[in-house]
């Protein structure tokens, strides 16, 4: 049981570590490239509360019979899935660059769903399995301890991605810059300041994209080892669970 509850832990460790990538670039995404209002952009969120709910819901229900390693595993599965379609947004970052934006229907919403159900199927058999079988002083520690590391792998995680962002942002400013400095030394067409301004507010959210959709790879990456921790070590029955109780106190007399 110790080494399913250390399983729980790291699993919750990376799961929030690759979905604070879908809530950080995704929001940022839908504002910036897509021209959505902030109010307009928490509508465009609301599809995940009633996913999450809804899979939170039917996963408590199904816990009971089946083992948390297919739940957590599957919902990983899915969670990994949406963040590898959110990282195929469209986007051109070639000279000259072209407004390239995604469509919200049909490049956002499906896998905002997909994330949705599957961190509905995942939190529930994590928590299930963090805490089982502790004594009724332990089980707040057992509960810290889960946050701690859902809290920690969220922050960590995100300072990953962001990096990775940032790299893939910093490189692409400095090819659109030389190439947009030759191109200005060969003689091109001049533009105006407005067309100038046009066209650096373009680049950017093309680039903005490009960086997001790197994030959101590694994101994929990281729900995927989230995934072979529960599948691999997450073996725990559904009868376990459903007869928990504190473990047996070792009396020496």
């Amino acid at each position: 049981m110790n080494r399913t509850r250390a399983a729980s832990f790291v699993a919750m460790f990376f799961a929030p570590a690759a979905m604070f990538a879908m809530f950080f670039y995704l929001s940022q995404y839908i504002q910036t490239v897509m021209g959505y209002s902030p109010i307009e952009a928490g509508v465009a969120f609301l599809p995940f509360c009633f996913g999450l709910v809804a899979a939170a819901g039917i996963a408590s229900n199904l816990a009971n019979r089946i083992d948390p390693r297919f739940l957590a595993g599957s919902g990983t599965l899915l969670a990994a899935g949406a963040l590898y379609g959110f990282s195929r947004l469209p986007y051109d970052t070639s000279f000259p660059v072209t407004d390239v934006q995604g469509s919200y229907a049909t490049d956002v919403l499906p896998f905002i769903l997909m994330m949705s159900i599957g961190m509905g199927m995942t939190f529930v058999p994590l928590t299930l399995t963090a805490v089982p079988h502790l004594r009724a002083q332990d089980s707040g520690i057992g509960s810290g301890v889960l946050n701690t590391m859902q809290q920690v792998g969220g922050a960590l995680g995100l300072s990953l991605l962001a990096t990775i962002a940032t790299q893939t942002i910093n490189d692409r400013v400095r090819e659109l810059g030389a190439a947009a400095h030759q191109a200005a030394t060969a003689g091109g067409s001049q533009m105006s300041q407005a067309q100038q301004q046009a066209a650096q507010v373009v680049a950017s959210h093309q680039i903005f994209t490009e960086g997001a959709t790197d994030a959101f790879l590694l994101g994929a990456g990281l729900m995927l080892v989230a995934s072979l921790v529960t599948w691999v070590f997450l073996n725990v029955k559904h009868q376990e669970l459903a007869t928990d109780g504190p473990e047996a106190a070792v009396h020496v007399g």
